[in-house]
């Protein structure tokens, strides 16, 4: 009997997620979680809209999935949260406190510092008088975010690589949530990608998201990235788990951390320092790393479960590209990235 997966979520996350697994033997249906978005899901498996169903529960009591997935951690902020996670249903990601070190921008941090991994400096500001007064005391070129991951999050990520840039969008941004500030630290970027579960900790790949405008590094992004390229590496050779992940053992013991783990980290002066970390499979990731999985459905079934993952990778997809804007040309011209690898 074929498994059955459940996604939370829309357009290209769902879409790909769904086509893939379901290529892979599994039956899938999408819990459409906002009001947009939603011919992809449509396409390849049985959709709710959340406007129609607030509640996914009774779908999920009739579909009974073996796999539920979500795109986003805004899941757990829902009404219907606490109850799924009680029932005990199959969430591909961790729960409760593990959650928090991608909802809390500031309790990330304070985390990693408390095991030793480096860490740009940083501030949570409520408001731009506060945030003025920051830029008077500690005068930095900052990477604007939102404080509390979200996607409706009125700020995503503004890169100031002076401290003019950082004053200048301090008098724009929306305060509503308040404004995160982590001192920007250059260009050397990469991302780790692993699965915990079972008391283990399995390196996947190391990835980039493009975060420069266009050919010829016009500038950087004021927002979302335009594209990602995913290099499998089992053996963690660039260092990232072994530096930002590993140290953290004991805290995912502790919170019974089980499930996907991503690291973004940026190298200065031969020092990765952790800049961010997701929970779950991201937009710009998912669709390579799960095409390098032999087995994708076998894989997360044995991650949920807790049981040691044998995440074996496919041969011949040992780099994908994957580009949000198909007109964009991108200027990645060697076997990974010349400034990491070089």
């Amino acid at each position: 009997m074929a498994s059955r997966v459940m996604v939370l979520g829309v357009g290209a996350f769902a879409h790909a997620v769904q086509t893939i697994l379901r290529e892979d033997g599994a039956e899938t249906a999408c819990y459409l979680t906002r009001p947009y978005s939603h011919f992809g899901p449509k396409l390849v498996g049985q959709t709710w809209s959340n406007e129609d169903h607030p509640s996914p529960l009774p779908l999920i009591e009739k579909f009974k999935p073996d796999l539920i997935i979500p795109q986003a951690v805004a899941w757990a902020e829902q009404p219907w949260a606490a109850d799924l996670v009680k029932q005990g249903w199959p969430i591909f990601s961790p729960v409760g406190d593990a959650m928090r070190i991608e909802i809390s921008r500031q309790e990330s941090s304070v985390l990693c510092r408390q095991y030793g991994i480096p860490v740009p400096a940083f501030h949570h500001v409520q408001n731009r008088i506060e945030a003025r007064r920051l830029m008077q005391e500690d005068p930095r070129p900052y990477v604007l975010k939102n404080p509390i991951c979200s996607p409706f999050s009125p700020i995503h990520a503004i890169i100031c690589e002076s401290p003019e840039d950082t004053l200048g969008w301090i008098e724009r941004v929306d305060y509503a949530e308040g404004l995160f500030l982590q001192e920007y630290l250059g260009k050397e970027e990469a991302g780790h990608f692993v699965f915990i579960s079972g008391g283990e900790i399995r390196s996947l790949v190391t990835n980039q998201e493009y975060k420069r405008a266009f050919t010829g590094d016009m500038g950087p992004l004021a927002g979302a990235p335009l594209a990602g390229i995913v290099e499998q590496d089992p053996d963690d050779k660039f260092g990232l788990a072994r530096e930002l992940i590993h140290p953290l053992k004991p805290w995912f013991e502790k919170t019974g951390y089980t499930g996907p783990l991503q690291v973004t980290a940026i190298r200065k002066e031969g020092t990765w320092h952790a800049i961010e970390y997701n929970i779950r499979l991201g937009v710009t990731t998912t669709a390579l790393l799960l095409r390098m999985l032999k087995n994708p459905v076998d894989v997360l079934l044995k991650v949920v479960t807790g049981s040691s993952p044998c995440t074996g990778l496919a041969s011949g997809k040992k780099i994908w590209l994957h580009s949000y804007i198909s007109r964009i040309r991108l200027s990645l011209r060697c076997s990974f990235c010349t400034k990491i690898t070089g």
